[in-house]
């Protein structure tokens, strides 16, 4: 997990960027555990595809957590397959006032990380 301040790490919807990536063993693949997501809790979801670094055609759902955007939190979930039967969520959190800023350096680290299924164990 990473955040601009300890705080954020550890609270419910944090003030600033934060990043939290969780090995994922309970779907084979990046688009069975964004399919699987409950997106009936979502405030406005869209799902798309991107390309991060080395990952292409990533699966990625954006959605708001409050009905006003301006009042909540931006959240985008990527998912990344690495290995066959080895997946990953990668969770995007921002205010949605600051998420502009935040998405382009929350996505870079993303797009820079190189994951090695073998670093975590099940």
């Amino acid at each position: 997990m990473l955040a601009d301040t300890e705080a954020d790490l550890t609270a419910q919807t944090p003030a600033g960027p934060r990043l939290t990536a969780v090995p994922n063993t309970a779907a084979p693949t990046a688009d069975t555990l964004i399919a699987n997501l409950d997106k009936g809790a979502l405030f406005a979801p869209t799902a798309t595809q991107q390309t991060f670094g080395q990952y292409d055609q990533v699966p990625v759902l954006r959605y708001t957590t409050s009905a006003t955007p301006n009042e909540g939190e931006t959240v985008e979930i990527v998912a990344i397959t690495v290995a066959p039967n080895e997946a990953y969520l990668m969770t995007l959190e921002a205010p949605s006032s600051g998420w502009s800023a935040a998405q382009a350096t929350l996505e870079g680290v993303v797009a820079s990380a190189s994951i090695n299924a073998q670093l975590f164990p099940k």
